[in-house]
């Protein structure tokens, strides 16, 4: 549920490699809670998750600890 939530509202980034990273960045987490109803509020943890993909392939899902800056 979480990665169908992640490629239906998460941010979209391009890397400097031919890759895309999708994750909840604030406007995501906002679009999240508004179609959830607050549901996933007790797992906001959980919203900090991301993907990798090249092309219509994942390359790899993880958790974030740092922010994704924007260069």
């Amino acid at each position: 549920m979480l990665l169908d939530l992640l490629w239906r509202y998460g941010a979209r980034k391009y890397d400097k490699h031919g890759a895309e990273i999708v994750y909840f960045d604030s406007r995501a987490r906002k679009r999240v809670h508004a179609y959830t109803g607050g549901a996933l509020a007790k797992l906001s943890e959980q919203l900090n998750s991301y993907a990798i993909l090249e092309g219509d392939t994942v390359v790899t899902v993880g958790h974030r600890y740092k922010n994704i800056r924007n260069a």
